[in-house]
C-alpha cells in the first residue's frame, strides 16, 4: 500500500493527512467495530402536476407514495407506500419511514460517507401490496418517478464524535426537468457505534 501511495504522489496526488493516517495506517483498528445507521424519511411534498400521468387531470385516489434508495453496499430499500394528502395543487405524503442498518467500520465505508451522496428517490405507485417481498420488486410497471433528493453524508465520518446526525429538507431533482416546483423530502440519517452482539 505504501508503494501505491508513493506512486500516486509521483503523479501529483496529495492525500489529506487525516485521511491517509486514519483510513490506511489505522485500517485494522477501524475495522474492529460496527456502525449502526438509521435512515428516516418523514415526508415527501410535490406539486400535483408532477404526479399526473399522460391523460390525467387529477391524481387517482389509488395513488400511493414511497421512497427507494441504496445505502453503501446494501441492496435497494423501499418504504411502504403511503397515501397522498392533497392541498390545493400540492401533494404531501407522511411516509414515516425508518430503517436501521449495521455496517462494519472500515476505510471503504469512511470513504463512502465522505465522497458519496445518498440518493433518495420518490415514487408514485398504484399497486397496494405492502409485503416485504413485493417492496423489493419496486419500481413496478406504471410507477412514476417524482424526483430524487441528495443527502451529503460527510459529517457522519467525523471520528471525533461518537454519534452523528445529518438532517434537513432536501429539494428533488429529475433529469430533463428544469424545476420540480419546490418538490422536496424531509429526512435524516444518524450514525452511532453498534453495541449489540446482533449484526444485521
Amino acid at each position: 500500500l505504501d508503494r501505491v501511495v508513493h506512486a500516486a504522489r509521483g503523479v501529483g496526488w496529495a492525500p489529506d493527512f487525516d485521511i491517509e493516517h486514519r483510513d490506511w495506517e489505522s485500517a485494522d483498528e477501524s475495522e474492529a467495530g460496527h456502525n449502526e445507521v438509521t435512515m428516516c424519511v418523514d415526508l415527501a411534498c410535490f406539486p400535483l402536476q408532477n404526479a399526473l400521468i399522460a391523460g390525467q387531470t387529477k391524481v387517482d385516489t389509488a395513488a400511493r407514495c414511497y421512497v427507494r434508495y441504496k445505502f453503501y453496499d446494501k441492496g435497494a430499500i423501499c418504504s411502504k407506500p403511503h397515501p397522498l394528502v392533497l392541498d390545493d395543487d400540492y401533494c404531501t405524503s407522511e411516509l414515516q419511514h425508518h430503517k436501521t442498518l449495521v455496517i462494519p467500520a472500515s476505510a471503504p465505508f469512511s470513504w463512502y460517507l465522505r465522497e458519496e451522496r445518498l440518493e433518495v428517490q420518490v415514487w408514485l405507485t398504484y399497486h397496494h401490496d405492502n409485503g416485504e417481498s413485493s417492496r423489493k420488486q419496486r419500481p413496478r410497471h406504471r410507477d412514476k418517478l417524482i424526483g430524487s433528493g441528495y443527502m451529503e453524508l460527510a459529517s457522519l465520518a467525523d471520528s471525533r464524535r461518537r454519534k452523528h446526525r445529518v438532517s434537513g429538507v432536501y429539494p428533488l431533482f429529475k433529469p430533463g426537468a428544469s424545476s420540480l416546483g419546490g418538490a422536496c423530502i424531509r429526512a435524516h440519517v444518524t450514525l452511532k457505534p453498534h453495541t449489540s452482539g446482533h449484526v444485521m
